[in-house]
């Protein structure tokens, strides 16, 4: 058992090597002056917990550990939210996480997913904490994510606002400071206090960014933008994928009733406002407007928007340049004008097993191989 949970600790420092070497990055940009008072301190959570975790398992060898049954963290912490349970998370948090780690294991590995030597690359392994927010850099002529920096999750109200001023008059760059729903540093930083479909979803979505930082196709994420959002998109796509997979486990060991369904949320607004409608067109007009260079008119024109979906109830703080080049990652996001997501769908039909779909694509090395490869799988089938 000792022998076995050393490999797996031994694995992991691996992993955190490679993982920094892709992720931190260490900016000379001169805005970084601008925020460093702010800067989240990834190297040091890295280091604090990838060990504290397995300090934690290898400690487990010794001594019995509290009794919280797994039907019982289910209760306790995906459905109740009082200040009594946040109390009893922060005890058993280990266990928790443990809970969530396995059971997103078994479920990976039921569907064959990287198994190495009959062991699971890279394992899986989450933190549930407070994530950190994330200060997204756009250029003002164009919408592009150029940069991005992790602040602290505590930072106040105006001193996001400074931040993202001084940006835009020192370096005429547009930024906004977002808050974020997972990160995939090693183990996964996953939000706390969410519910259990939320938390399976985003664990997923990060186990899958660290399966494919192995492959062609994650090791070439930040090469282009359409391969930023084939990354993304896939990520989500295989999370909601595998939901649907854990839901089955977990009403099976347990006897739950959970529900897999990923139905749109219904409003009451009796407006009907379409949200996804107008943001699309939104986005639309603006590009068209930066395009024309007509930035100030195309920023005075997102500023009237926002308003707009503020009186509909959505609370948009900020909506820029930098909005629209963060959430354009995301195929599926209202904010985004791409193809990717309905291409990858169409990929995905070709394939009767995840497992297939996976080992297909994950060795893409650009969009315009990506492209190729539909359009053949199109030809065979016809």
């Amino acid at each position: 058992m000792i022998t076995l949970l050393f490999k797996i600790l031994f694995i992991n420092i691996i992993l955190l090597f490679f993982i920094f070497s892709k992720d931190v990055k260490i900016n000379d940009n001169s805005y970084n002056l601008i925020v460093s008072d702010y800067k989240y301190g990834l190297i040091e959570w890295e280091i604090e917990n990838v060990f504290d975790k397995w300090i934690n398992k290898l400690s487990g060898v010794f001594y019995e550990k509290p009794n919280i049954s797994e039907i019982n963290i289910i209760e306790n912490y995906f459905y109740s939210k009082s200040d009594i349970d946040s109390v009893e998370f922060s005890k058993n948090q280990n266990q928790i996480e443990e809970f969530i780690e396995s059971t997103l294991s078994s479920v990976i590995s039921d569907q064959n997913i990287n198994l190495i030597g009959g062991m699971q690359f890279p394992p899986v392994d989450i933190r549930l904490i407070e994530l950190p927010k994330l200060l997204v850099i756009s250029p003002r002529n164009k919408i592009l994510h150029i940069d991005d920096v992790l602040i602290n999750p505590d930072i106040n109200l105006n001193d996001i606002l400074y931040i993202e001023e001084s940006i835009y008059n020192q370096h005429n760059l547009s930024s906004i400071v977002l808050n974020i729903g997972g990160i995939a540093t090693y183990p996964s930083s996953i939000p706390k206090n969410k519910n259990i479909k939320d938390v399976f979803i985003i664990s997923s979505h990060e186990w899958i960014h660290h399966y494919l930082f192995f492959t062609n196709l994650g090791q070439n994420m930040f090469k282009s933008t359409e391969m930023r959002i084939l990354n993304e998109t896939l990520a989500s796509r295989v999370s909601e994928e595998l939901f649907i997979h854990i839901v089955k486990y977990l009403n099976q060991e347990y006897g739950l009733n959970l529900k897999d369904d990923f139905d749109n949320i219904k409003t009451d607004n009796v407006n009907k406002f379409d949200f996804r409608d107008e943001m699309i067109k939104t986005r639309i007009k603006t590009e068209f407007l930066l395009k024309e260079n007509k930035i100030i008119e195309a920023e005075n024109y997102m500023e009237l928007q926002r308003l707009i979906f503020v009186d509909n109830g959505y609370n948009i703080r900020k909506l820029n340049q930098a909005y629209f080049a963060f959430y354009s990652s995301y195929a599926d996001s209202a904010a985004s004008n791409t193809s990717i997501g309905n291409e990858l769908d169409e990929f995905r039909n070709y394939f009767t097993s995840l497992e297939n779909f996976i080992l297909e694509i994950k060795n893409i090395s650009n969009y315009e191989e990506f492209q190729n490869k539909l359009y053949k799988l199109r030809l065979e089938s016809q």
